[in-house]
């Protein structure tokens, strides 16, 4: 893994972006550069307008933005009365059914009750939990639960406040659950766990039953939000913490320094052979 110094302005949003097939190219190509693995869901939420937020994993992923969800400068904002945003139910089959990660930045504006950060449940069935990521008050909690109700809960407790940037991963390694704040361990816990037939993932909110229910949405900020096939190492995290936009900077070694048109970097690419089918559209400054 690349040393997190070597990346210059690692907590500034990258001032070049491209097309969402390029960017997907971008991911995978600095994920092998820095040594992490690559993501199966990464949304840098970047759009500023519209009703959907793009994957640029490369697994093909999006969301459809739902109530008075709001882009800003950050991220995206959410009033915590109706505000998510529905991820389907493509993301199940790309990841291992024991271990795998979930992770986002977040600034709360309240300290209350189940405010959900990430959630893949079912629309049928009141057990099934792929994962449940949220702040309970202060807590910060990852739930896993399978279909005949074998719950595993990692806590981090008394870890967050309002209007302060957090970043929180969620990790399940096989039977055992845990979260991490600002790269700080919580506390584990084990279960057995069978058959979890989720089947909505949502950004904001959680679905124990459709439509998710608005007593349990997030209020504030949510940044990031990314799931990786793996149960991530706390070297890992803490690279991702420093370098928060590692994966969508363009690499400057293979534009130079100011990327003024698209083909330039296609060619590039291509040479890298970084699936040149994926190329479409027009830089965005």
């Amino acid at each position: 893994m690349i040393a997190p110094s070597q990346i210059p302005n690692p907590y500034v949003k990258p001032r070049w972006q491209a097309p969402v097939g390029v960017m997907e190219s971008v991911v995978s190509y600095n994920c092998r550069k820095y040594g992490m693995p690559r993501p199966v869901f990464t949304m840098p939420l970047w759009e500023g307008a519209g009703d959907r937020a793009f994957d640029l994993s490369g697994y093909g992923n999006y969301g459809d933005l739902k109530g008075n969800t709001t882009w800003t400068n950050e991220g995206l904002s959410f009033d915590g009365a109706g505000d998510y945003v529905s991820c389907g139910d493509t993301v199940n089959s790309l990841i291992s059914s024991t271990s795998y990660s979930v992770a986002a930045w977040i600034k709360t504006t309240t300290i209350s009750e189940n405010n959900m950060i990430l959630g893949y449940r079912s629309t049928t069935s009141a057990n099934a939990i792929l994962w449940q990521l949220d702040h309970n008050t202060n807590d910060i909690r990852l739930i896993v639960r399978d279909d005949a109700g074998n719950v595993a809960v990692g806590s981090k407790l008394n870890s967050i406040t309002t209007n302060k940037l957090y970043y929180i991963v969620g990790v399940r390694d096989g039977g055992t659950v845990n979260v991490y704040v600002n790269c700080v361990v919580g506390t584990s816990d084990t279960d057995t766990f069978g058959a979890i037939t989720a089947n909505a993932y949502n950004i904001g909110a959680i679905t124990p039953g459709a439509p998710p229910q608005a007593a349990t949405m997030f209020k504030g900020t949510i940044m990031l939000p990314t799931v990786f096939n793996l149960a991530l190492s706390p070297s890992q995290i803490k690279f991702l913490y420093d370098n928060p936009y590692f994966m969508y900077r363009i690499p400057e070694e293979l534009y130079g320094s100011k990327p003024a048109v698209i083909g330039a970097i296609m060619n590039q690419f291509q040479k890298a052979n970084i699936g040149a089918d994926l190329y479409n559209g027009a830089i965005i400054a």
